[in-house]
């Protein structure tokens, strides 16, 4: 099977799909792109300093420049991408991918992703080998920084109320998944103060457990919590762009509530539109408003945050875009944020979640390509709205249905949320049924 090239940028299992010498065929497509000073990243996947060579040979070729940062956190390379005015950036990652996947992801010199009309502008130039290939004398050089997460960490201090929250008193348990939020949590987590013990911080020696950071995955977090009398716990996926919680109370609440608790902080001090995926819980619209849907890829939120001034923007799988820092998922200014909500409610996290509501939601996938039985769907749910912009959503009353093919995996993905959890599963299992049987016939 081919690497898959989309709006999240290439991911492919190594060494099956995503070799080296398509990582140096990937670096001279960047290169010819950029034309320019590129800032080169990885996160801890014991496949990622291999690839990380293969596509420096290929920039090289075309005669742009490298600068190295080392492991890092996918939005700290973004931020330093903007802060020091080059050309573009690159992120060797594959997020919440398991380790035998790698990838990267393009960062626009503005300090976001680069977007879908962007990415195909790059694809066609790999697609149609289309390189600019300098002469001997002409090829690119390679430089190292190593204060790229100090620069990160500094932007924020600027943005919070640092002196409540080293106020607070906290206690905070880091899962590192010995990958580059660990590495760069705990100093941030030192700058403000704050108490902090780190579990799995040793990036480059391999990941300790699943790398997608949902509550079945943080069990060693959760009893971590307990065992130290901690008022929080977090983690994240393999690049530091996702924000998962695990409260006072050892309780990993899922990454559907990091957007709420940050919106829920944050609108008391701002107005104006969130901008949010199609698949993220509906949570979100008995917190603040308006709301505003995208459809699943950051690329399609930061397009629509830029287009109406958002105030906040963010998916449900814990990522916090916060345009006072730059715009892109960010797990450091999330961290941030909910230790300044905690410090400025001057309560438990377990206290805050009491004054949300109950929603029960499944994220499930199928592993097959197939089309999608819209009509059988919509008959099905008999919904009050629908939109087919990303794959197929659904909703009536407080029933939420999203049906898509992934943007990273040769998958479906369903998301189904209602307010009970009998449900929920209900009619993820009906769904899943109506799907199986169109593949079969």
């Amino acid at each position: 099977m081919a690497i898959i090239f989309s709006i999240s940028g290439v991911r492919g299992r190594v060494p099956d799909e995503l070799t080296p010498d398509i990582m140096v065929q990937l670096g001279k497509s960047i290169g010819t792109y950029f034309r320019g000073d590129i800032l080169i990243g990885r996160d801890g996947r014991r496949s990622s300093h291999l690839l990380e060579h293969a596509l420096i040979s290929g920039i090289l070729l075309t005669g742009s420049n490298v600068r190295i940062g080392g492991i890092v956190p996918t939005p700290t390379l973004i931020y330093n991408t903007h802060k020091l005015n080059v050309a573009g950036g690159i992120m060797i990652t594959a997020s919440h991918n398991p380790e035998v996947w790698n990838g990267i992801k393009f960062l626009h010199p503005d300090g976001r992703f680069l977007l879908p009309r962007e990415v195909q502008q790059l694809n066609q130039i790999y697609h149609q080998n289309r390189y600019h290939i300098a002469s001997w004398d002409k090829f690119g050089t390679i430089s190292y920084d190593h204060h790229m997460i100090e620069r990160h960490i500094h932007r924020i201090l600027e943005l919070v109320d640092t002196k409540s929250i080293s106020s607070g008193h906290f206690k905070v348990v880091v899962d590192g998944l010995n990958s580059s939020f660990g590495l760069a949590a705990t100093k941030l987590l030192d700058a403000l103060n704050v108490d902090h013990i780190c579990i799995n911080c040793e990036p480059g020696r391999g990941f300790t457990r699943l790398p997608e950071p949902i509550p079945q995955h943080l069990t060693d977090l959760s009893q971590a919590v307990l065992n130290h009398k901690a008022d929080l716990g977090i983690t994240s996926d393999a690049d530091g762009d996702r924000l998962s919680i695990v409260t006072d109370h050892g309780v990993p609440i899922g990454e559907e509530y990091t957007l709420p608790l940050v919106a829920y902080h944050l609108c008391k001090s701002r107005h104006g539109p969130i901008v949010t995926n199609l698949s993220t819980s509906q949570m979100i619209e008995h917190i603040a408003s308006p709301i505003i849907r995208t459809p699943v890829g950051e690329a399609h939120v930061v397009a629509k945050m830029l287009e109406t001034h958002a105030i906040l923007g963010g998916e449900g799988n814990g990522g916090i875009i916060d345009p006072q820092l730059h715009y892109t998922r960010d797990a450091l200014i999330g961290t941030a944020r909910i230790l300044e909500l905690l410090a400025h409610e001057g309560c438990k996290l377990s206290e805050i979640l009491t004054r949300f509501p109950h929603y029960s939601m499944i994220k499930d996938k199928l592993p097959i390509s197939t089309t999608i039985p819209k009509a059988k769907l919509i008959a099905y749910l008999n919904p009050d709205t629908i939109r087919e912009d990303d794959g197929l959503w659904l909703r009536r009353d407080k029933i939420m249905v999203h049906v898509r093919p992934s943007n990273t995996e040769p998958i479906v993905r369903i998301v189904v949320e209602t307010p009970d959890d009998h449900t929920t599963s209900r009619i993820l299992q009906d769904i899943k049924d109506i799907i199986l049987t169109q593949c079969a016939a």
